[in-house]
């Protein structure tokens, strides 16, 4: 029986030089957990984006059926006025071609809404041939508050990428360590122990007949150390390429914050604004009724203020949606969108 332990002392010395394969690919695995976090998040993100988007097109839709409604009727009476002799040939052609064009907006509106729907069931990994429809729930316009300085800081604390940035920082460091101890000579410390037995049946019963031991150094200096050198200089190039690249994440974080919160402000100037708009132009088409019937003006005034407004509801439909996203996408720039087995955003 024979037992030997071999101990180097100066190049691959330590648990980092002998675990480093283990090491890495528990981190590697770390690493694949927090892509797979970032994939779903922006998985959710996009499916929400495309749900509410579906909603969107689903609201303009109705708005185009009621504006087909008001065209028609309005066909219908530029036809009796003129029958009557109060209307002229102009103002019946006018709304003719008013009632087309809302009739072709309708069209247009629907087939682009069951597009998307097929678009939406591939997302959802679902048959195109499924039959189903997407509940009518506009988005809530929930203005936030938050600063700046709070948003960035948030964002450097939190995000997977950023961390698994720093991360694999720290892997090459750890590269250039192993790197510069295999400059070092081989200097192995080595003991042995052997003992000799007789042959017996029972192999609790017997006892060594000789036995000794060594212990020893090893020494080894290689002349040539061009391979390791030049290994050692490619980690250093890594870690300084890797510590530009860190910093560079880091500088892209805080734009990426600066850019979400930007566009979450104007978002919010755009729909107060548009909802102001709302307002006047609903104003805007009462009046034109009201100049309408006393003889003032043309059933002209009055399309154009209804196709206003429906183009500022429309508007207003839209930029809501874009504002539950972007909210969703700040979430995420900054780290704190956090969803539960289901993928379900956790408030």
């Amino acid at each position: 029986m024979t037992a030997q332990i071999t101990q180097p002392l100066l190049q691959g010395f330590g648990h980092e030089v002998r675990y480093e394969s283990l090491t890495q690919a528990e981190r590697d695995l770390v690493y694949s957990i927090r892509s797979h976090e970032l994939f779903s998040q922006d998985f959710t993100i996009r499916i929400t984006q495309r749900f509410f988007a579906l909603i969107a097109q689903k609201t303009i839709i109705e708005n185009n059926r009621q504006s087909l409604e008001r065209s028609r009727f309005e066909r219908e009476r530029s036809k009796r006025f003129f029958d009557v002799g109060r209307g002229t040939k102009l103002d019946m052609l006018r709304a003719e071609q008013d009632y087309l064009r809302a009739e072709d907006r309708l069209n247009r509106s629907v087939e682009s809404y069951e597009v998307s729907l097929d678009r939406f069931k591939i997302d959802l990994g679902l048959p195109l041939d499924v039959e189903f429809d997407v509940a009518f729930t506009p988005p809530e316009f929930e203005p936030i508050d938050v600063s700046l300085t709070s948003a960035v800081a948030a964002a450097l604390a939190n995000r997977l990428d950023l961390r698994t940035s720093r991360d694999r920082l720290v892997d090459v460091e750890r590269g250039v360590r192993i790197a510069r101890q295999a400059l070092l000579p081989s200097l192995d410390f080595t003991g042995s122990y052997t003992a000799a037995f007789p042959s017996s049946r029972n192999f609790l019963e017997q006892d060594p007949m000789s036995s000794s031991y060594t212990l020893g150094l090893s020494l080894e200096i290689p002349l040539e150390r061009v391979s390791e050198r030049n290994a050692y200089r490619r980690a250093l190039v890594s870690l300084s390429r890797e510590q530009r690249r860190r910093a560079l994440d880091e500088d892209n974080v805080i734009q990426e914050v600066r850019e979400a919160l930007r566009t979450l402000k104007r978002l919010e100037a755009s729909i107060r604004i548009q909802e102001l708009t709302v307002e006047s132009e609903e104003r805007r088409l009462r009046l034109a009724v009201i100049e309408l019937e006393e003889g003032k003006v043309g059933n002209r005034e009055k399309v154009e203020a209804e196709d206003s407004l429906l183009d500022a509801k429309n508007d207003i439909v839209q930029l809501k949606v874009d504002y539950v996203v972007e909210r969703l996408r700040l979430l995420r720039t900054v780290g704190t969108l956090f969803l539960d087995e289901n993928g379900v955003p956790v408030r």
